[in-house]
């Protein structure tokens, strides 16, 4: 800095200009003790970094950060594996033709497995195939990977392996279309054939993972490994463990650390509808239709909830997805005793007349050409009838409202599952909702976030903006012992 005090000047100005708008201090306080570096004598710098991190450390957000890392480092906890070793894994099988089953071929690749791809179907072999070369290919074109790398990780890569092939690997992972008749059968033959002690995983995200088990004739012993999300760089798994797995505790340890090994953060789930993560979107996004039933506009709920620091917008996420296929994700998960979805929801409603988001021209929000944007008065006018069917009266919402309903919203799901054992510890819903949801890290999420706000306000905050949702009793719980959500446990 003193070499060129111009140049350094001119560095911290364009950081302190990065850090405009930026929700936590830090990086601005960071940046002003390192300009005082040459413009104060020694000892008062010293005094200021001092000074800085005490008041960075007081914030809220430094709490959140440090109690979210207690969580992530719990959410590794996995009873069911207490005092049990890894198996070792060379080579795997992956069974299926989807672009999740690509997802995990690539993953397995870089993570240095031999993968063997199990597939009849040649036309959809070479889709996944495509997929995998398209994703190697473009680790080359980023400079992550050299080519002589990648052609050795795809050597590693036996195509056109059979049913036959599942004998001679260490594990098997499904990773088929969520149907139930396809994955009985596939199951049946994994059962058959797969050899005896191996580690046994299916990527469902839906289905219930003690019938694939049954289905195999192999009860307990078939866990799920799923990844929300798209793509082998999504950063979260979610464990799912059936009942009767117990004495299974070297395939939990195996599976955990294959998780490990390819660069995911683990949850443990039970084996209930919609796991983890497709409940906590599903209470987001029917929080979300609440709200515009009540007035809220589209871009509203969007531009609050980015503010708040979400991602990704939901409602331009759920219309790009399309409101028929979300709906299809949901029902999936229907029925499987937890009534993740119930009644007639808005998404029902504007499906129903052809109202299904980017792809039909309108949906949450109107679309044109491909963007969103113009507005589409059939789908305010659906909003407004099921207002009226409810005795609810639209109202303006302010942003700070938004996000302290859909806060509310998705504390209490997560509320939820701790009570009905989907989740042995609170924290785990906030490690999933920090790396699937996309909530932010500095907020902790959900359930640090409520303690912050308070319990006594998130709990008045779902009378007022959800009446009718059963809330969950563990908030009067917790509020009655002066304990934080975010430490219930199981």
């Amino acid at each position: 800095g003193s070499a060129d005090p111009a140049a350094f000047m001119a560095a911290t100005a364009k950081a302190r200009r990065a850090q405009k708008g930026q929700p936590v201090e830090a990086g601005r306080r960071i940046v002003e003790c390192v300009e005082a570096s040459i413009l104060v004598p020694y000892e008062t710098g010293m005094e200021m970094e001092l000074a800085a991190w005490q008041d960075c450390a007081a914030g809220a957000p430094a709490k959140a950060l440090s109690a979210l890392a207690a969580a992530e480092a719990a959410a590794w906890d996995m009873p069911e594996a207490a005092g049990a070793d890894p198996a070792p894994l060379r080579r795997i099988a992956v069974v299926g033709a989807t672009a999740r089953a690509a997802a995990i071929v690539a993953a397995c690749l870089d993570a240095g497995l031999e993968v063997a791809l199990v597939e009849l179907d040649p036309t959809a072999r070479a889709e996944v195939l495509e997929r995998v070369l398209a994703a190697a290919d473009g680790q080359v074109e980023q400079g992550r990977l050299g080519e002589e790398e990648r052609d050795r990780r795809l050597a590693r890569l036996s195509p056109e392996a059979g049913f036959e092939d599942l004998a001679g690997v260490d594990a098997v992972w499904e990773a088929a279309p969520d149907s139930v008749e396809l994955k009985r059968e596939l199951w049946r033959a994994i059962g058959l054939m797969a050899a005896p002690g191996a580690l046994l995983l299916s990527a469902t995200g839906s289905l219930g993972i003690g019938a694939l088990g049954a289905a195999a004739e192999r009860p307990g012993e078939v866990l799920a490994l799923h990844v929300p999300g798209s793509g082998q760089g999504a950063p979260l798994a979610e464990l799912v463990i059936p009942a009767g797995a117990a004495g299974q505790g070297r395939h939990v340890a195996t599976a955990v650390a294959l998780a490990r090994r390819l660069g995911k953060r683990v949850v443990r789930s039970a084996d209930r509808a919609g796991f983890v993560v497709q409940r906590l979107q599903t209470a987001l996004e029917l929080a979300i239709e609440s709200l515009l039933i009540a007035g809220a506009k589209a871009e509203a709920v969007d531009d609050a909830l980015i503010a708040y620091g979400l991602r990704a917008a939901p409602c331009l996420s759920m219309d790009a997805e399309g409101l028929d296929r979300v709906l299809a994700r949901r029902h999936r998960i229907a029925g499987r005793g937890v009534p993740v979805v119930t009644g007639f929801t808005l998404l029902d409603a504007l499906v129903e007349v052809g109202l299904k988001g980017r792809e039909s021209g309108a949906g949450l929000m109107g679309w044109r050409e491909g963007r969103p944007g113009g507005k589409d008065e059939s789908a305010r006018a659906v909003m407004q009838a099921m207002a009226e069917a409810d005795n609810v009266t639209p109202r303006a919402w302010s942003a700070e409202q938004i996000q302290q309903a859909c806060l509310a919203a998705l504390a209490n799901e997560g509320a939820r599952m701790v009570e009905d054992g989907t989740v042995l510890r609170a924290g785990d819903i906030d490690v999933a909702a920090v790396h699937a949801l996309g909530f932010p890290r500095w907020r902790g999420g959900p359930m640090i976030a409520a303690d912050q706000r308070g319990l006594v306000a998130i709990e008045r905050e779902l009378g007022r903006s959800f009446p009718g949702l059963p809330v969950s009793p563990l908030f009067s719980a917790r509020i009655k012992e002066g304990a934080k959500l975010s430490g219930a446990a199981l």
